[in-house]
């Protein structure tokens, strides 16, 4: 929608990296905005989605991640690898870009339910 686009806009150059002195702050409240969003009395799920994925892609285009925390990627890696049944010592860079994709979308899935 126009209002999301707008606000991709808008966020976009808030969050210039021109002076990268500022960089930990831009980051910071980019991140910030993803998880004080809340969802309005007359917005619908699929608008919050959205506005979720549109501030997401702010954080990734200045360089951020989003639910690529260490001890959550970890996790993740652990239950792909029992699930596939794999060893620890195994675990090939395939199987920890996957863990790291879990991690992400269940960030974002808290992020969206919380």
């Amino acid at each position: 929608s126009d209002s999301i686009k707008w606000l991709k806009l808008i966020k976009s150059i808030s969050h210039q990296m021109n002076d990268q002195k500022y960089y930990p702050l831009s980051l910071h409240m980019a991140k910030r905005s993803i998880c004080t969003l809340r969802q309005g009395p007359h917005s619908s799920n699929t608008q919050l989605f959205e506005h979720i994925k549109a501030r997401v892609e702010i954080v990734e285009e200045i360089g951020g991640n989003i639910g690529d925390d260490a001890h959550l990627v970890e996790n993740e890696l652990k239950a792909y690898l029992v699930e596939e049944g794999i060893e620890d010592a195994d675990a090939t860079e395939n199987h920890k870009n996957e863990a790291k994709r879990r991690a992400r979308e269940r960030y974002l899935t808290v992020v969206l339910l919380s």
